[in-house]
C-alpha cells in the first residue's frame, strides 16, 4: 500500500498582488466593507507584501519528509492550503494521481475549534478521491510541542535575560465564545499554556487573544492582548513578553497584529515589548509532525 502525509494549513498570499484575491477567498460568500478590504491590504503592505507561511509550510513538509527518510520511513509529504494554491482539492487529486491510498492528515493548528480544525476536515471530504486520510491525535500538549516553545523562550531570554522576569502573554487567535464551547479550545490553549509557563516555574503570565474579526455585536474571546498591555501598564508592569501560543509559523496575525499593533499599543502605554519567535522550523517541532505520523497504525517505520 502507498502511504504519504497530508500537511493542511490556512495558507496566504505569497505576493502584494495576491493580497486582494487572498482576502476574497477568504471571506467568499460574506459582504466585506471596500474599508476593512484596503485595511488588510495596508496591512500587507507593512509587513513587506505577502505571508511567509506557505513558504515555512512547505519547508517544514520538506524537512518532515527528510526526517522519516532518515528513520527508513520514506514517505512523500503534500501540503493543502485552504486559501492559497495548491488547494486542499489539489494536493488530494495529486496524491490521487500519485497513487497514494492512505495518508496521515495533520492539521497546522495545535489548539482545536470549528475554524482550526473541522472546516479543514470538511475540505478534505472528496468522494472523487480515493486516498484514506488518518488524521493525527490532538497534541495541543505534546511534549515535542512543549519542548519546541519553551526553546523558543530560552533562545529569547539568552538574547535579552530580562525577558525572564517581564510579564509573559501568552497569546492565541480569538475565535467566538459559543464556537468556543463547541470544542474548548480555551482549554486547550490554557493546557499548552500551564505546561510551558510550568517548566520555568512561571508565575506572572495571562492567557490574551487576538485577531478577532467578525460582527462587533458577537461575543469573541478577550481579553484583547493590546487592551491587556494597556490595563497592566495602568497597574505598574513596565515590560511585556509576547509569546504566540496559539501559532505555530510567522503570519500576517504574528507579524502585523504583534509585531505591529500589539507593540504599538505597548509603546503607547510606555511598556517594553517583546516577542518570541513562533516554532516554525525548530528541530523539536519537525521531531513532533514526525512522531504524530509513526503513531498512527500502519505507519510505523519499518
Amino acid at each position: 500500500m502507498k502511504k504519504a502525509v497530508l500537511l493542511l494549513a490556512f495558507g496566504g498570499p505569497p505576493s502584494m498582488e495576491e493580497v486582494e484575491p487572498f482576502i476574497k477567498n477568504v471571506t467568499e460568500g460574506h459582504s466585506i466593507p471596500e474599508t476593512r478590504i484596503k485595511m488588510v491590504l495596508e496591512q500587507y503592505r507593512l509587513i513587506g507584501g505577502a505571508s511567509p507561511l506557505n513558504a515555512i509550510t512547505f519547508a517544514e513538509a520538506k524537512s518532515l519528509e527528510e526526517n522519516l527518510k532518515k528513520q527508513n520511513h520514506p514517505l512523500k509529504v503534500y501540503v493543502g492550503l485552504r486559501h492559497s494554491k495548491p488547494s486542499i482539492q489539489d494536493a488530494l487529486l495529486k496524491m490521487d494521481q500519485d497513487g497514494v491510498e492512505a495518508a496521515v492528515g495533520i492539521v497546522m493548528a495545535p489548539h482545536r475549534s470549528e475554524a482550526s480544525w473541522n472546516r479543514y476536515i470538511h475540505q478534505v471530504s472528496n468522494p472523487l478521491v480515493t486516498t484514506q486520510i488518518k488524521f493525527c491525535d490532538p497534541w495541543h500538549d505534546h511534549p515535542l510541542l512543549i519542548e519546541a516553545i519553551t526553546a523558543r523562550i530560552e533562545e529569547a531570554i539568552k538574547i535579552d535575560p530580562q525577558i525572564k522576569e517581564n510579564f509573559w502573554l501568552f497569546s492565541a487567535h480569538s475565535i467566538p465564545v459559543e464556537m468556543d464551547k463547541k470544542s474548548d479550545y480555551s482549554g486547550q490553549i490554557k493546557r499548552t499554556v500551564e505546561l510551558v509557563a510550568g517548566h520555568f516555574s512561571k508565575k506572572n503570565w495571562e492567557i490574551v487573544y487576538q485577531s478577532r474579526s467578525g460582527q462587533p455585536q458577537d461575543p469573541w474571546l478577550t481579553p484583547d492582548i493590546g487592551e491587556r498591555i494597556k490595563e497592566l501598564a495602568a497597574t505598574g508592569v513596565e515590560s511585556v513578553t509576547a509569546i504566540p501560543i496559539g501559532f505555530i509559523a510567522d503570519h500576517v496575525e504574528i507579524l502585523y497584529d504583534l509585531d505591529i499593533k500589539a507593540k504599538t499599543a505597548a509603546e503607547e502605554a510606555t511598556v517594553d515589548f517583546f516577542r518570541v519567535k513562533t516554532v516554525g522550523m525548530h528541530p523539536k517541532f519537525i521531531e513532533l509532525l514526525t512522531d504524530l505520523v509513526t503513531r498512527i497504525p500502519g505507519f510505523q517505520p519499518e
